[in-house]
């Protein structure tokens, strides 16, 4: 009888052990969702506002095409004075980023990657630009 109650608190001991390791695990995973759900949640912002700043732009060049086409004064629309700022490059998040993140464990190379994806960002920027001008 004492055998047996050993035995299963034995049993019982390696179930909380195991669910204790189940734990941590889940705890894992879903921080690295959540880290995932924000950086989504980032992109959809910059891509809401680049949407925005695009359709600034087509406006303000319709606007100067048609000022031109007609000798009207661009003074006279006060929308072409305003700034407009510049695309924000948008973010690259793949399906299994978190497992690879999980995998290699370094979190010093994202953000070599972004300042890359600024750079080629800002260049095809102004190379539109370019394009527009010409």
């Amino acid at each position: 009888m004492i055998s047996d109650r050993e035995d299963s608190e034995s049993r019982y001991r390696k179930r909380i052990e195991e669910l204790e390791d189940e734990k941590v695990e889940l705890a894992k995973n879903i921080s690295s969702c959540n880290d995932k759900y924000s950086r989504l949640k980032n992109q959809i912002k910059i891509t809401v506002a680049n949407f925005k700043n695009d359709a600034m732009h087509f406006r303000n060049q319709t606007i100067q095409m048609v000022c031109d086409d007609h000798s009207i004064p661009h003074s006279d629309y006060p929308c072409l004075l305003e700034e407009i700022p510049k695309n924000i490059p948008s973010l690259i998040i793949s399906d299994s980023e978190a497992d690879d993140e999980e995998s290699d464990g370094d979190e010093g190379s994202d953000g070599d990657e972004s300042s890359d994806a600024d750079e080629e960002g800002n260049k095809s920027d102004e190379d539109d630009e370019g394009s527009t001008k010409k």
